[in-house]
């Protein structure tokens, strides 16, 4: 899936290779003494397996929302409404937003500001970009780009915002919407074009424009479609991946050539969200990692109600994580925490993949900031 100049990556090692190689120019990019200090801590103690660390974490996950304009097929529980002891939905504010980066900041390296919602539905994260943009720290969005102001792609490119992700997954609107229930292709196209106009206008260097196309078995023979169109647009690279399901899919979703992975993983006693970098949701709520936001019960503290973050990253739900993750912990002993299920479904997933010879790519696995 390579043709003429653009990034198409996603299936192949030498791909990967090309993604990580773009991510660590960003962390080099932003880099400080301070932060430099901090990052070889964090690989000692990474390496040592450490459960109580003097480090902090230098890759942020913020959802600034949990709400989306669209309904695609197996996100978040099929936006149905949270039942008792899930998440309700709702957003944070610019102020909540500064105060974690008030905390946190001096170490960040780099901000991806999404998660399952949808961060451009509101004008507001532009100003959390800018504000994290001002504090020296990269920050990636990823959109479905389906907003009807125009004018927002200019803010886009005036945030500096170094990163968009584009979201979408066909090249013809009933192939696309039977992925983005509820989306117009058409206005997503508009708006990216919008976007790289106004970066062209205004002589900017960023935001690096990524499409992400999620392949299934209904948008399959789009691929080739998908690198034409990139290219008509102008956008700097397009990623084919395969989506993640909760559960077992339809079988029009599936790849004839590929197995099917129903669950997110992390390698056995090498995840590495225990030291380099934590999730936190738009009600504060922190967590290791983006598994299963929805349950709030799998929040490790709130750092909204703690000034000092490292009580919360020394806590003994992280303690125990690192522990288990190192092999050192059980799986029948307290606290309980989401990292149990992860090594579980790994475990699983393994077997499988031996028996057909595949393996997740770092996007796949959730994983794709580390």
């Amino acid at each position: 899936m390579n043709s003429g100049g653009i990034a198409t990556h996603g299936f192949d090692k030498s791909s990967r290779k090309r993604m990580v190689t773009n991510q660590v120019k960003t962390l080099v990019r932003h880099m400080t003494a301070r932060r430099l200090v901090n990052v070889l801590k964090t690989e000692m103690n990474r390496v040592l397996k450490r459960d109580i660390i003097r480090s902090m974490p230098f890759v942020l996950k913020v959802e600034s929302t949990n709400i989306c304009n669209l309904n695609c097929r197996y996100c978040y529980g099929g936006r149905e409404k949270p039942g008792i002891g899930e998440r309700p939905f709702g957003r944070m504010s610019v102020d909540e937003f500064k105060g974690v980066i008030d905390r946190i900041g001096i170490w960040l390296l780099k901000i991806n500001l999404y998660g399952y919602g949808e961060p451009l539905l509101f004008p507001e994260t532009l100003d959390m970009v800018r504000y994290a943009v001002d504090a020296n720290i990269g920050v990636t969005v990823s959109s479905n780009m389906n907003f009807e102001n125009t004018d927002f792609c200019s803010r886009i490119v005036d945030s500096g915002l170094e990163t968009l992700i584009v979201s979408c997954h066909g090249t013809t609107q009933p192939v696309y919407e039977q992925f983005m229930t509820g989306g117009s292709l058409q206005r997503a196209l508009d708006n990216v074009q919008g976007v790289l106009d106004s970066r062209k206008k205004k002589k900017a260097k960023y935001p690096i424009v990524e499409w992400q196309y999620c392949v299934t078995g209904f948008n399959q023979k789009q691929c080739q479609e998908a690198v034409a169109l990139a290219q008509q647009l102008g956008v700097d690279a397009i990623r084919f991946i395969r989506p993640l399901f909760p559960e077992p899919p339809a079988e029009q979703w599936l790849l004839a050539e590929q197995p099917v992975q129903t669950d997110l993983k992390a390698p056995v006693f090498r995840c590495p969200w225990l030291y380099r970098a934590v999730f936190v949701n738009y009600d504060g709520g922190v967590m290791p990692c983006c598994r299963d936001t929805r349950n709030a019960d799998n929040d490790f503290g709130n750092i909204f109600e703690q000034d000092d973050f490292s009580s919360v990253w020394n806590n003994e739900q992280f303690q125990y994580a690192r522990r288990l993750m190192s092999g050192a912990g059980s799986t029948d002993v307290k606290p309980p925490v989401m990292c149990v299920d992860c090594i579980d479904s790994h475990s699983r997933m393994a077997a499988e993949e031996r028996s057909v010879g595949t393996h997740g790519t770092e996007e796949e696995t959730g994983h794709e900031a580390l």
